[in-house]
């Protein structure tokens, strides 16, 4: 019976050390990033994208920053599975439903963003660069 147990710690550990958790750093900056959703604030939404993706993004787009971020947050109704992209501007409310690591580290959000007609789950990835934190939504 021992020998069981040990063999199953000996299988669950590298389960176990694969899992990270989510940082403080990681939150505050979610946090921060929902709050400037609904408070409508373009500029520091912005600077929550990772750097790269704004780039191609703005590039792709021909300069336009807002249609950028208007466009960012963009997923299927939960009552309905039609696909809806809400505004940054038309933003009631936003909040963080699920959370999955994937197999790089990084992690995928699950935000359920409202607005007056509609009620969405809009997925974002966090990367991580160095110190720095950016969403990285839908490419084109």
């Amino acid at each position: 019976m021992k020998q069981l147990i040990f063999i199953s710690i000996l299988f669950l550990l590298p389960l176990a050390s694969r899992a990270q958790e989510i940082s403080d750093d990681q939150i505050n900056f979610v946090n921060d990033f929902a709050a400037a959703c609904k408070n409508h604030d373009y500029k520091k939404v912005y600077k929550h994208l990772d750097k790269s993706y704004r780039k191609k993004q703005r590039k792709f787009l021909k300069g336009n920053k807002t249609q950028l971020m208007d466009e960012l947050l963009g997923g299927t109704g939960i009552d309905d599975d039609e696909f809806v992209v809400i505004p940054i501007s038309e933003i009631i409310k936003i909040e963080v439903a699920e959370v999955m690591e994937n197999e790089d580290g990084s992690f995928e959000f699950i935000f359920r963003v409202r607005d007056a007609k509609h009620d969405i789950l809009a997925y974002l990835q966090l990367e991580k660069k160095g110190k720095r934190f950016g969403f990285v939504g839908a490419v084109g």
